[in-house]
């Protein structure tokens, strides 16, 4: 259940406003993760559809988890706060991202 939004634009697309300062392109998915994210009771309620790819954070983002909205953008939670944020990592290989891709 959320309790409450660490971003205004997040809690804006919660609740089925328009963000201005994140992509029109996300914001129906970000919504949907949203909603699920308000429904679930238990944190492994959201590893059902993996799609989601929840994965628990390390280093300065520890005790919170990420649900992809696509492979830019993640949602961040904590227990008591949520945000938005564009996913910001290197680039990898063809070989090390996708074990399938052709180099």
């Amino acid at each position: 259940m959320i309790r409450s939004f660490k971003s205004s634009e997040t809690e804006k697309i919660f609740q089925r406003g328009h963000s201005q300062k994140l992509p029109p392109a996300i914001q129906r998915t970000a919504m949907r993760k949203l909603w699920i994210l308000d429904a679930v009771t238990d944190l492994n309620e959201l590893r059902a559809p993996p799609g989601n790819h929840i994965e628990a954070l390390r280093g300065g983002r520890t005790g919170q988890h990420s649900i992809r909205i696509n492979r830019q953008w993640r949602i961040y939670s904590r227990i008591e706060k949520i945000k938005i944020l564009k996913n910001r990592c290197r680039k990898l290989s063809p070989s090390r991202s996708d074990p399938g891709a052709k180099r």
